[in-house]
């Protein structure tokens, strides 16, 4: 849609600040430290008798607590970087502090949906539109619309364009506070590759998919590592083969729905294109470049290889990681590669993650309030995403930084949850091909779907049991962990009795209608 490259200008005009995130293909957990004050594990967070609710006297201000609930592990130091912001946000006077939650990526789905389903006050959510999108959760009536707050706060709403607000609007509302900083059509095309190991064993970059998996397999004999594998995770559209079919460009969404560059809407697991996903990843799963657990492992388990460095090939790309890989492997280097590169790039989304209110919230405005600040300097997202000054980084210039930390085993705050282009530094150690694959290509097609967002509420039940049922029945099929023949007939069997063709049906429904207006 061509509405994407107006709301894509911002980007545009900052492509020299993007730096080195953990994105939501990199989510990767690591071991947390002791939990700071300002912060709580899941574990430890049942509140100590406090809620959003609580009030607190600080001199003569009154502070509200706001509660952030966020994946993964916290902040190494994160007592210092909280109590921190705390003081800022004090000595700003914007009335509030905060409290982070982190879970662990293992329990995050449920311990999230408990919290919600048992009413359990926080002021936060951060929303993977790749995991569940935030249209299944306001179809569940779990979130808060926050259109009347951005009015309230027009600084807040004028750090993204129009066109993305209206992008992310769900039911003519809008719910979430976008992540928007990078060219996703890198993210989904792109296959990265050690060129450290290619060069060793005399591999040429591989130009189509079966030369890629042929040369995984030298490399990983060759090496004689029974650990390194291909890296991919379940719930990750596999756009990089995609672009070698003859149908490409087309957009997958959530492992349910086709819809080519015409507009056609049909049940992703019937087509040609995913058997021939299959056949590619049954090839790579016989050979043991998929981990053989790969259906049961926690995601940070599923992303091991690729932040130990033990990989030759993987799918996205992994210049984020680059220099923390290379402090775990320094004869490391990286490159990547984009299929059928005649072929225009297409990005398959506009964004991929957001902040939500859910319904339980106390505080909704506080929130917003958060936001607005963290959003409003340079300074304060320096002091969230990078940590304290002169102890995690030094000022290497606008929009970069000397990282100092984190270094060992060290946990740094995830950027992709709330990353923001004008304000994010380049590491001095970052790729030297960072920038090139983090500048919008403002010639990339925009999936057909973009702009578009599906309400799920006449088909809820038939959409939540099918984002459970994928996980048995097409999961298998996708990793490569069963052949289709095999397999195919029984799964969608079970997909259609979850409600596939229902819920197909309405998608191609609501698409077209959407699309007559645009």
């Amino acid at each position: 849609m061509g509405t994407y490259r107006r709301a894509a200008s911002l980007l545009v005009t900052v492509a020299l600040v993007l730096s080195v995130l953990a994105a939501c293909s990199g989510k990767s957990g690591n071991n947390a430290s002791p939990s700071p004050s300002g912060s709580k594990t899941a574990e430890a967070s049942k509140d100590n008798g406090k809620t959003s609710t609580e009030t607190e006297s600080a001199g003569t201000q009154e502070l509200t607590t706001v509660k952030l609930v966020a994946p993964g592990s916290e902040p190494t130091e994160g007592k210092k970087r909280f109590d921190a912001i705390n003081e800022k946000l004090k000595a700003d006077g914007v009335g509030i502090q905060i409290e982070y939650e982190f879970i662990g990526w293992d329990a995050w789905e449920q311990k999230t949906n408990l919290m919600l389903s048992t009413n359990e006050a926080f002021d936060n959510l951060t929303i993977m539109e790749d995991w569940i999108k935030s249209s299944v959760y306001v179809g569940r009536g779990a979130l808060l619309p926050i259109d009347e707050y951005l009015d309230k706060y027009p600084n807040l709403k004028g750090r993204f364009s129009d066109d993305v607000w209206e992008g992310l609007k769900i039911n003519g509302k809008i719910y979430g506070i976008p992540v928007l900083n990078r060219e996703w059509a890198n993210d989904y095309e792109l296959i990265s590759y050690r060129s450290d190991l290619l060069t060793k064993h005399n591999v040429a970059p591989p130009t189509t998919i079966q030369e890629m998996i042929d040369a995984a397999e030298k490399i990983k004999k060759a090496e004689n590592n029974p650990n390194m594998f291909f890296v991919m995770k379940p719930n990750f559209i596999a756009g990089a083969f995609h672009r070698e079919y003859d149908t490409y460009p087309f957009n997958v969404v959530d492992d349910l729905i086709y819809i080519d560059q015409g507009g056609n809407v049909k049940s992703w697991i019937e087509t040609e294109e995913f058997k021939k996903d299959n056949e590619y990843f049954n090839q790579l799963y016989a050979k043991g470049l998929i981990h053989p657990d790969i259906l049961t492992l926690p995601l940070d388990q599923v992303t091991k290889p690729l932040a130990d460095g033990e990989f030759a090939f993987t799918l996205g790309n992994v210049y984020f990681d680059y220099p923390v890989i290379k402090q775990k492997k320094p004869e490391l280097e990286l490159d990547a590669v984009r299929l059928a590169p005649d072929k225009k790039w297409m990005r398959p989304v506009l964004v991929t993650n957001a902040n939500v209110i859910p319904k339980t919230s106390k505080n909704p405005e506080g929130m917003i309030k958060f936001y607005d600040w963290l959003y409003s300097s340079q300074e304060n997202f320096d002091l969230l995403v990078y940590g304290p000054k002169d102890d995690w980084w030094k000022d290497a210039g606008p929009n970069k930084m000397e990282r100092l930390r984190p270094v060992g085993n060290e946990v740094q705050f995830s950027e992709w949850m709330v990353g923001y282009a004008p304000f994010t530094r380049i590491p001095t150690n970052g790729h030297p091909k960072l920038l090139d694959t983090m500048t919008l290509n403002p010639d990339a097609l925009n999936a057909p779907n973009i702009g578009f967002t599906f309400d799920s509420t006449a088909v809820s039940v038939e959409y939540a049991n099918l984002l459970a049922e994928i996980k048995t029945s097409v999961y298998p099929m996708k990793m490569g962990v069963v052949k289709y023949a095999d397999f195919y007939d029984g799964a969608l069997k079970k997909m259609k009795a979850a409600g596939l063709d229902k819920v197909v049906a309405e998608y191609k429904k609501q698409f077209e209608a959407w699309k007559a207006q645009q």
